[in-house]
């Protein structure tokens, strides 16, 4: 559950993100085109996806912790994706081995 709240988290920032006027973008791939060309569906799935994961983190860790613990992942996932973003290194790649790092680790232990 703590995965699921951070990669909605992460997804909900970067479409956000992706519809910057001022932040310095890569070349797109397919989601990010999508993104840039659907200013309006991809506020309103970016605004869904931070909800949930808010809610996500709501039920995991409780109201006043699960407030702090999602604040803190914001602000993480919002340095990272300023500094790395421009530099290409955040992909579906680099994603998909984070999350099933994070899966395998949630899991095992």
């Amino acid at each position: 559950m703590i995965t699921l709240s951070i990669i909605l988290t992460f997804i909900g920032f970067w479409c956000f993100y992706q519809n910057s006027n001022r932040a310095e973008l890569s070349k797109p791939n397919g989601f990010e085109k999508w993104l840039r060309g659907h200013k309006e569906q991809s506020y309103i799935s970016g605004l869904f996806a931070l909800v949930l994961g808010f809610v996500f983190c709501l039920f995991s860790f409780g109201v006043t912790s699960g407030i702090f613990t999602y604040i803190l992942t914001l602000t993480v996932i919002a340095s990272l994706s300023i500094i790395l973003g421009p530099l290409g290194y955040v992909n579906r790649w680099t994603i998909s081995i984070f999350l099933v790092t994070a899966l395998i680790f949630e899991t095992a232990f």
